[in-house]
């Protein structure tokens, strides 16, 4: 049965067609992100690196299966003429999966807040919409934080959050302004812009993270059994 929307005309080929592409592409992200696990990992195997961490790669292909169902049902009900064009999904999948590689080639060879953090936002608000980059920043945002979350590397939980919020914020800032920039002034004006949520989070809520954590630390120590046998044993010394 054909269902018809306007011009669009909405038939099961159309259907399984989009279904097809979505899995395909699907697969392009698990292998990415596989990839990166992979090389972020310890010295060893790969097998050996799969079997020690089979049970986390299994939940982030989980993970990333609801996110490409929930990606599919956004255009399914918001933009079906998307999921009628092949070339369209292609484009979509295509600006997702660059985002993500230049992401972890920054965050692993320069700095975690070195990221194109609105990179996906703005290609996706030039090349689609606006509620399409919305709804995409979202996602980029998600899974960058999924793979920080189970990478094998020397990141802080602080340093996720942070980075996290910078990838979501920065985003969705660089939609706002971005739909009204007509000159190259006004885009460069937009990158300042994002740059000030970035450096807020990195310098301000970061430092005063670490420094309430040591704190924090510093006073259970204290007052923990370990401090009294450690006063203890000093004033025995002493004595």
């Amino acid at each position: 049965m054909n269902v018809r929307e306007g011009e669009l005309v909405w038939t099961k080929k159309e259907a399984v067609k989009s279904v097809l592409l979505f899995t395909l592409n699907f697969a392009a992200i698990v292998l990415i992100v596989g990839l990166r696990l992979l090389f972020s990992a310890d010295e060893g195997t790969i097998a050996q690196t799969f079997r020690e961490n089979r049970a986390n790669y299994l939940y982030i292909i989980f993970c990333i299966l609801l996110l490409v169902w929930i990606v599919y049902f956004y255009f399914f009900f918001e933009n079906r003429r998307i999921l009628t064009d092949g070339r369209s999904i292609a484009l979509v999948f295509t600006v997702l999966d660059f985002s993500l590689v230049i992401s972890f080639l920054f965050g692993s060879y320069v700095h975690i807040y070195a990221r194109p953090a609105a990179l996906c936002a703005l290609l996706m608000l030039v090349l689609v919409g606006r509620r399409e980059a919305i709804f995409m920043n979202i996602v980029c945002a998600i899974l960058l934080f999924i793979v920080d979350a189970f990478s094998e590397n020397s990141m802080t939980a602080n340093s996720m959050y942070s980075s996290f919020i910078i990838a979501f914020t920065a985003g969705m800032i660089a939609i706002f302004f971005g739909n009204k920039a007509k000159t190259r002034f006004q885009i460069v004006g937009i990158g300042l812009i994002i740059v000030i949520p970035v450096d807020f989070i990195r310098k301000v809520l970061y430092k005063k993270a670490v420094k309430s954590r040591d704190r924090i630390l510093g006073k259970r120590l204290t007052k923990g059994k370990k401090y009294g046998i450690i006063k203890k044993n000093l004033g025995e010394e002493r004595i």
